[in-house]
């Protein structure tokens, strides 16, 4: 991917929001993962 970012005005809201869903599955993967 490419740098990551957390400014709110990454490209547009949707794209904020999968970004959030995206990061928010990949520490729930780990988290069960480590489980």
């Amino acid at each position: 991917m490419g740098s990551f970012t957390l400014f709110p005005h990454i490209k547009s809201r949707t794209e904020n929001v999968l970004c959030t869903a995206f990061v928010t599955f990949h520490t729930l993967h780990f988290h069960y993962a480590v489980l």
